[in-house]
């Protein structure tokens, strides 16, 4: 599959997953942990050229926030939640990554 199609995928699923805890107020942890190993599958080193690039680390910036609203079930401002930004946390292409 193309790189740039599967990071769109996963922001689909991670935003899917947001809109049912915002409006359940619970994460689904079996939804969560299936994102957790498509992010794991990502080969970003493979994005080739400028635009896959920033297509492609904007779908996995933008999934990686749905993700982690959903997790942490976070409410209001994600400025309260600054861990999120500092702390490497999710792993893509073998490496730690943070917002």
């Amino acid at each position: 599959m193309n790189p740039v199609a599967e990071t769109a995928e996963i922001l689909s699923e991670a935003q899917d997953l947001k809109f049912a805890f915002l409006k359940q107020k619970s994460a689904d942890q079996k939804r969560l942990n299936k994102l957790e190993k498509q992010f794991g599958r990502v080969a970003a080193r493979s994005f080739s050229g400028d635009h896959q690039k920033k297509a492609g680390w904007i779908n996995l910036y933008n999934a990686l926030t749905c993700y982690w609203i959903s997790k942490y079930k976070l409410q209001g401002s994600m400025l309260a939640s600054f861990p999120i930004y500092f702390l490497p946390r999710m792993t893509i292409d073998g490496l730690k990554f943070s917002l």
